[in-house]
Formats: C-alpha cells, structure tokens, sequence
C-alpha cells in the first residue's frame, strides 16, 4: 500500500502542470430523467485501476484487492448542480481463506469542491462470488462508500472506502462435512489512477 501511494505522489509531481478539470454536467443546469436521450448528453467514458485492502468480518480478516473500474455520466438522472458518475467496479480479493470476486454499481454524487478536486457519495450493490471451504456461492451485496477524487489533466486519482454487507451464506466444507454460516460483510479501502477518454 505504501508503494502505491508513493508511485502516487510521484506520478502527481510530473503531472502538476497539465490542465485540471472534472468532468462535467451530462445536461448542463438541469435536473433531468434519462439524460442519455437529451441532447448534449455526453458520457465521458473513464477507466482506473484499483488497488487496496479488504477487511472482512468473517474469514481473512485483511486480504489486498485488485481490479478494474469504468465510470460514466448516469445515464439515468441528471442534477442542476453537480452531477451522477455511474461506476462499475470489477474487484477480486485472493485471500487465504476467502477468494471472491465482485461486480458492483456504484452511483455517485459527486461535489465539486474546487476547479481540480471533488467529493462524491453514494450507495453499492451488485453479486459476490465466494470461494471458500472448498464450497463456491454467491450472494446480493449492497452498501455505502465515498470517495475523494484529483484531477490532473486526463488523469485522476481516486482514494475511497466503501463498506458492503450481504446475507449470511451456508457454506460446505465437502472434506470434513461440516457446514459455515457467515456473511461476507466488508469494508474496502481502494486507491484508483484513472484516465478520462
């Protein structure tokens, strides 16, 4: 973790020159449903790697993760102020007891607190898929998280935490026969570098 945020910090003093700018409004100063089907609507595709830390409630109690994000305007609403970013995160957790992967959705109010920098805010569900005691299941995971976003030019980086719950989950130890109920309730802690197409 403190490599990444060295390589970070680095990456922030070679860049500090570029331009900086978030994203913007999908409808600018209005507050719209489906503002995919306005005109002037623009996605603003983004894509960022993620790297971090889960630490769960049951099993490995920390475990690193790793993914993919990929960020767009919400297509579903716009606001008159600020605006949605609609993230779609792909994340795996390759623990010693739990190895897992998860999609998730993750809708974001995003403020802009100044020309370079924004706070966002907003509700994650999507499915888990779980391997552990030798038995594979999946479950519904919903949750909270929020985020800090930088924006240098293309580029942006992201530090945010999100904590996840999801029902608890039978799970079969085919070996000794013996059954585990537990959930898989989170709290993740995730760095992103991001670029902006």
């Amino acid at each position: 973790m403190k490599r990444v945020i060295v390589i970070m910090l680095l990456a922030l003093s070679f860049v500090s020159n570029a331009q900086n700018q978030p994203f913007e409004q999908s409808v600018k100063g209005k507050t719209c449903l489906l503002p995919v089907f306005k005109k002037g609507y623009r996605p603003q595709f983004a894509i960022s790697l993620v790297g971090g830390f889960q630490n769960n409630q049951n099993f490995d109690k920390s475990a690193a993760v790793y993914g993919l994000d990929i960020s767009l305007q919400c297509p579903l609403l716009c606001t008159a102020k600020n605006y949605i970013r609609q993230q779609i995160s792909i994340i795996e957790q390759n623990g010693k007891e739990l190895k897992s992967l998860t999609v998730e959705l993750n809708p974001q109010y995003r403020l802009i607190a100044k020309s370079d920098w924004e706070l966002g805010i907003g509700p994650s569900f999507g499915e888990i898929f779980a391997h552990t005691n030798n038995d594979t299941k999946n479950a519904f995971t919903y949750g909270l998280g929020g985020s800090i976003v930088y924006h240098v030019g293309k580029i942006f980086f992201t530090a945010e935490s999100r904590y996840g719950l999801t029902n608890r989950i039978n799970f079969t130890n085919n070996v000794i026969n013996v059954t585990v109920s537990n959930n898989l309730n989170n709290l993740r802690s995730v760095l992103k570098v991001g670029y902006k197409f």
